[in-house]
């Protein structure tokens, strides 16, 4: 049987010039032709765009579309969802008297081939979309055609953006040093949320790229104070060293939430992981780790293990941030009474 093929564009676009109060739109990826975009773009109430890919369609059928309008379009948009191969997310954004307005953009890509292609189209985002706050990066790669761990290099585009979060997901951890959080420290002294890639698919691969080690959370305290959640892939390796000091001199104390992805606790010490963690985030009211759903059938009981060092550590932080703050209240007082 033949189906005769459907083309509802033409009266989707009708139907939205008549919608004098909408504020948000979601619609499958092929409909972001140019048509489809000049008609949204004189929309004076919509707010949030989202656009879905359809796994079903190849990415080379990904619609080709850009942004075809003048920088008086789209004059309410201030959340943007994105998902299509990054080259056409980002250079067809326009310059910055289009998007300029926009604060929250989320951008996914089923394939990303490379830092290269990444790079660019970060920068076109910075160019383009100067007031972005919020940031988030789903990025999934083509599996059978290798895939290569972003390097914060590749993300210091965007540092030129005021972002209070950022959110990326990855096949690979992303590795940062502590010049690296020092020039997030300052570019980001406002940021507030922070996900860098804590459940990366290739953790079960043999080959592993450096990851971030647990000893960073001083720089972070120091450098990014205001950080209210924050989630990391840890060194499994890598065991912090701590000397018991419930004071240490930075703290990250508007810090709620800590995810540690599908990372191992370091050294598997939840001891030594939990007094340190416990002293540098005092306030840390949840500490979670995800279920490792890339991780073999047998390897079932080590991720058993894995859950429930966590789970240890998680009972020591908190146990260790009360006695912190209680040690810090007393030490406030007896300075008062001086």
């Amino acid at each position: 049987t033949h189906l005769r093929e459907v083309d509802i564009g033409d009266r989707l676009r009708n139907w939205f010039t008549t919608s004098t109060r909408l504020k948000r739109i979601t619609l499958p990826q092929f409909y972001l032709t140019n048509p489809m975009i000049q008609t949204l773009s004189q929309l004076s109430t919509l707010e949030t765009i989202a656009l879905d890919a359809d796994p079903a369609i190849p990415h080379s059928d990904s619609p080709k579309a850009a942004f075809p309008i003048e920088d008086s379009g789209f004059p309410s948009l201030h959340d943007l969802h994105i998902d299509l191969p990054l080259p056409v997310g980002s250079s067809g954004l326009g310059g910055p008297g289009l998007f300029g307005r926009l604060q929250i953009l989320t951008i996914s890509e089923r394939r990303l081939s490379n830092n290269r292609d990444l790079r660019i189209s970060l920068q076109a985002i910075g160019a383009s979309c100067p007031r972005v706050i919020k940031l988030s990066l789903n990025l999934f790669t083509d599996r059978s055609a290798g895939t290569e761990p972003i390097l914060f290099d590749t993300i210091q585009p965007v540092l030129r953006l005021r972002l209070q979060m950022l959110i990326v997901h990855h096949d690979y951890p992303i590795y940062l040093s502590k010049e690296a959080v020092e020039e997030m420290g300052r570019h980001w002294g406002q940021l507030q949320q922070l996900s860098l890639c804590p459940d990366p698919r290739a953790v079960t691969l043999t080959e592993q790229p450096p990851r971030t080690p647990l000893s960073l959370l001083p720089a972070f305290a120091q450098h990014l104070p205001k950080l209210q959640f924050l989630a990391l892939y840890l060194d499994k390796q890598s065991v912090p060293g701590y000397n018991g000091d419930l004071l240490p001199p930075h703290q990250l104390e508007q810090l709620t939430a800590l995810n540690t992805g599908t990372s191992w606790v370091p050294g598997g010490n939840p001891y030594v992981v939990g007094h340190y963690v416990g002293a540098i985030c005092p306030r840390i009211e949840t500490l979670s780790s995800l279920p490792c759903k890339w991780r073999v059938q047998n390897d079932l009981e080590n991720e058993s293990v894995r859950q429930g060092d966590w789970t240890a550590v998680e009972v020591l932080v908190k146990l260790v941030g009360l006695s912190s703050q209680t040690m810090k209240k007393r030490l406030e007082l007896a300075e008062k009474r001086r």
